[in-house]
């Protein structure tokens, strides 16, 4: 009898064991199966991004979207829809996801050379190339926008709506980038075929 009821605690022990292991790997409502698509991801706020993928676990990850673009020791990075690059932080000497960002990639670090035309009204502009730090102000500039994307019915886009206008059209290393910055009846980048309205509007720290 006590050695069946030995046998018994022992099997407890390991069960109880068995849940804790399997809880640390893969913790309540972090299974893959409950991941968004990228696709889905490329609609979301950060708050919300944030919150959905927290916690879970960088294999998780790449099962679901595949291997990423970029990645290191610490992060990983996805091309989205609309030029978006999401990327996925991990704790140190862990594997978890700590936190995540969506980024507009207009100017690499790397970035070597960087035409500009600047057109008011239709009229352009002779295109510029621009000197190594204005290249740097311009990134600086592009980094700090604070962007929300948008979607337009057919013929709606700002362009198309409004007549007019001021731009800035970037080519960055001879056609790697090309991205646009116009004052319509507010402030947009239209990268990758998509739209994005700018939050904290300022023009491009360029002499025109």
């Amino acid at each position: 009898m006590q050695e069946r009821g030995r046998i018994l605690l022992l099997a407890l022990v390991l069960l109880a064991l068995a849940v804790g292991l399997w809880l640390y790997g893969y913790p309540p409502g972090r299974n893959s199966g409950r991941l968004p698509s990228l696709a889905q991801v490329a609609g979301m706020e950060e708050a919300e991004l944030n919150r959905q993928l927290a916690g879970y676990r960088r294999q998780q990850l790449a099962e679901v979207w595949g291997t990423p673009d970029r990645g290191d020791r610490e992060a990983d990075s996805w091309q989205l829809d609309g030029g978006l690059m999401l990327t996925v932080n991990y704790r140190p000497n862990d594997d978890r996801v700590v936190i995540c960002g969506l980024s507009l990639p207009l100017l690499p670090d790397e970035t070597e050379s960087v035409t500009v035309i600047h057109s008011v009204n239709g009229s352009d502009g002779a295109p510029r190339a621009l000197q190594p730090e204005e290249i740097r102000a311009v990134r600086d500039w592009a980094a700090g926008l604070d962007l929300e994307r948008l979607a337009f019915a057919e013929g709606e886009a700002p362009n198309e709506v409004y007549a007019g206008g001021e731009s800035y059209l970037f080519t960055v290393d001879e056609g790697e980038t090309v991205f646009c910055y116009l004052l319509i009846d507010a402030d947009y980048i239209l990268f990758a075929d998509s739209w994005y309205r700018v939050q904290n509007p300022s023009a491009p720290p360029i002499a025109v």
